[in-house]
């Protein structure tokens, strides 16, 4: 018999393991209020995903100086496909387009990130698999670079960091976004979409420094 831990390596698992640890209880801090710049780790970069199968945003997220900012950005989205593919067909033909893109990316802004920080994919609500697969592409492609596992973060618990609610609605979690991110510097189509805006989302939350 095979032992499926061994089919994903440990880091991942035990990233997986946190991630959905901080997701089950995510709880709003006792001393909530409205996070400022100064709450966010200093002088770093991060890319940042907030993935699926149909829309897939990124950000080059920065703190230099103590201001927050997306140095880059875009939405990846697959081309209308003239096919009669359906279901799983076209749910692979999506994940095969998803990982040319997602190598574009990386390779592009290779060596101007720190770490991948991708949203941990849900299992409850509306194709669920689309989040999911897309995240194995993200894992498999930063593999195939030779870069670390990224790091998962539930939209739960940025909703109870960041917005003061677990549940945060993605109007709230783009309001904050939006009054968080001081400079944008791309500015073309499909740069600042609410993909964009969710995957900076989770990025702020893992840079967020929690108080002790």
């Amino acid at each position: 018999m095979i032992d499926s831990n061994h089919l994903v390596p440990d880091e991942i698992l035990a990233r997986i393991r946190e991630a959905v640890n901080r997701a089950k209880t995510a709880k709003v801090p006792k001393t909530w209020r409205p996070p400022t710049a100064a709450d966010f780790v200093p002088d770093t970069q991060i890319l940042c995903f907030d993935q699926s199968l149909s829309n897939s945003g990124w950000a080059l997220l920065n703190t230099d100086d103590g201001v927050i900012s997306v140095q880059d950005s875009g939405t990846i989205r697959p081309p209308v496909l003239e096919t009669r593919s359906r279901g799983f067909e076209l749910t692979l033909t999506k994940a095969v387009y998803l990982a040319r893109e997602i190598q574009v990316v990386l390779s592009r802004l290779y060596g101007q990130y720190e770490q991948v920080v991708i949203e941990l994919p849900s299992i409850f609500g509306y194709r669920t698999e689309s989040s999911l697969v897309a995240a194995a592409t993200i894992c498999i492609e930063l593999d195939r670079g030779g870069e670390e596992p990224p790091v998962l973060v539930s939209r739960n618990s940025a909703g109870a960091v960041l917005c003061g609610d677990r549940h945060a609605s993605k109007s709230v979690s783009s309001n904050l976004v939006a009054t968080l991110v001081e400079e944008r510097k791309p500015s073309g189509r499909g740069q600042w979409t609410e993909h964009v805006r969710d995957a900076v989302f989770v990025g702020l939350r893992h840079l967020y420094v929690e108080e002790k």
